[in-house]
């Protein structure tokens, strides 16, 4: 029998103004610095942070499909970015804020980088439990083993050849991470061969393995992502857990557990007919929804409202 689930659910709030004056002092101090250029996209873009307004949602799909979940763990910067919809008073809910858990010289922290990279220290969180972003819905009734079997966390095969990747451009951020990452994980297998793979989605994680990774790396972790408060080439990311997990023999490993899931991007031909067949999705925001914001706005809100209409217990 698996021990307790609980979810990880990290999310932002972009148009609480007490964050956006936090946002903008800490950019222009960057920037004045040289850190980073104003037009890092990657960085600074809406994109990176836009609220589309679908927490709710994200809670009635837990509620309606995830029975099985023990506890789920809200992580928020600040009280401001509570919603006031949110039933705080949820005996399944607890609110964690950023300065409980994550080093204070990374803190105000405005990249999913060092909030992922240290919810393995948050207080009480079981050992089993899902990272996901508040990007990442459960569409339709899912069964624990899907992510934990043997209270092992279950994994998709790595399926890429090891090398490092070409961070340069517009995509430097990402992909330089991964580069990092990876010098970690050649000298925590001791140089040995290996496949490389990631898959943002909802992901199962086992928090004691993550504070080994963590503490054994802690310094260095600590010094690359204190360069900037923004998402910058310099940083590890979140993805270092899970290679290590399949590479340590630490997760099962099935080819099919994200069978009927998907990583989609929300545009204007996205088919939500398809979607509404997932398992379970991340609708990812990106400068292609842009141009059409409102149809795009209104196309995700009417699938959510058609499929999610009752209110969950999460809510007032």
């Amino acid at each position: 029998m698996n021990e307790p689930i609980d979810i990880v659910l990290t999310y932002v709030d972009s148009t609480d103004k007490q964050w956006q004056k936090s946002f903008k002092q800490m950019q222009n101090k960057e920037v004045r610095k040289g850190i980073l250029d104003k037009s890092d996209c990657q960085a600074f873009g809406e994109d990176r942070f836009r609220d589309w307004n679908t927490l709710k949602y994200w809670f009635r799909g837990v509620e309606q499909n995830c029975p099985w979940v023990n506890k789920i763990f809200f992580i928020v910067q600040s009280e401001s970015q509570i919603p006031e919809w949110l039933d705080t008073t949820n005996p399944k809910l607890r609110i964690v804020y950023h300065k409980e858990y994550i080093p204070s010289r990374l803190l105000p922290v405005f990249n999913s980088r060092p909030i992922e990279l240290y919810t393995c220290k948050i207080k009480d969180l079981s050992k089993n439990y899902i990272r996901c972003n508040d990007d990442c819905y459960f569409i339709n009734p899912v069964e624990e083993e899907r992510f934990f079997r043997n209270n092992k966390p279950v994994l998709p095969d790595n399926k890429r050849e090891f090398k490092f990747f070409n961070a340069e451009g517009k995509g430097a951020p990402f992909w330089g991470a991964l580069n990092n990452n990876m010098t970690i994980e050649q000298e925590y297998l001791k140089g040995r061969d290996y496949n490389y793979g990631i898959a943002h989605l909802q992901t199962p994680c086992d928090k004691e393995f993550e504070l080994e990774i963590l503490n054994k790396y802690y310094g260095d972790i600590l010094k690359r992502n204190s360069y900037s408060h923004f998402k910058n080439e310099k940083q590890y990311n979140v993805f270092l857990y899970d290679n290590l997990e399949r590479l340590c023999d630490n997760a099962i490993i099935d080819e099919n557990v994200y069978e009927n899931c998907s990583y989609l991007f929300l545009n204007p031909e996205l088919d939500y007919n398809e979607v509404g067949k997932k398992i379970f999705v991340c609708l990812n925001d990106t400068d292609k929804a842009n141009e059409n914001f409102d149809l795009v706005y209104e196309q995700l809100h009417t699938f959510f409202e058609d499929k999610f209409p009752n209110k969950s217990s999460y809510e007032k």
